[in-house]
């Protein structure tokens, strides 16, 4: 082709077949290394980038675009660079956006600050668990003292005690516990009467409790 024919084929082309017959003389170039065809890529990128100056009309049909490459402002609608001649969609799939390293940075401190957070609150589970519960050693200071006077009664089976709600467990240290509640039941006679007790259980190395004293008294 002339290059008098060569400038009005261009002339005719639109930007965007500048554009698109620049990037497929590219591709060709790379393949074969045919050095005549640079200058007419150089050419049609010239023209593209003489015709596709950015306005302010060109804009308005939706937001601004940028050459994934080298940055120029592309209208919205471009799939070209009119500067580089960089087809926009296809770079863009094979680079997709890098995170920049103060997201990356600002990402491991959040991380890392979580991280500390669950590491807490599992270490304050852990420390919560292994002491021992208030109200579990009471239950099972109660019912070892429970079994132990029911042993002693004159009618086990009519007992009725004062229950975790009515009964005063307090520690005495040294693993002992009190227990100060009543208790129910028939006496010799057929008699219901309630008697005040009063219990002393220490802790067994398995957890579980022994009677060491207990005394009950006719209300």
């Amino acid at each position: 082709m002339s290059d008098a024919a060569d400038q009005n084929d261009m002339k005719n082309k639109t930007a965007e077949d500048s554009l698109a017959e620049a990037h497929v003389l590219t591709e060709q170039f790379k393949a074969t290394h045919d050095h005549s065809l640079v200058p007419r890529i150089q050419a049609l990128r010239q023209a593209a980038h003489e015709r596709r100056r950015v306005t302010p009309s060109e804009m308005q049909g939706g937001p601004s675009k940028f050459c994934v490459k080298c940055g120029t402002q592309l209208p919205p609608k471009s799939n070209y660079c009119s500067s580089c001649g960089v087809n926009q969609v296809t770079l863009a799939k094979a680079h997709p956006v890098v995170m920049r390293p103060f997201f990356k940075w600002l990402l491991a401190c959040t991380i890392l600050i979580l991280g500390i957070i669950v590491l807490v609150a599992i270490s304050g589970d852990n420390n919560t668990s292994s002491q021992p519960d208030e109200t579990d050693i009471a239950v099972k200071v109660i019912d070892t003292c429970e079994n132990r006077i029911r042993k002693s009664l004159k009618a086990p089976s009519t007992a009725n005690f004062s229950g975790i709600w009515s009964t005063e467990v307090r520690g005495l240290g040294s693993g002992k516990y009190s227990a100060v509640g009543w208790v129910e039941a028939q006496n010799s006679f057929g008699a219901m009467l309630r008697s005040r007790y009063v219990c002393v259980a220490k802790e067994l190395a398995d957890d579980s409790f022994l009677v060491d004293d207990f005394s009950v008294d006719d209300e």
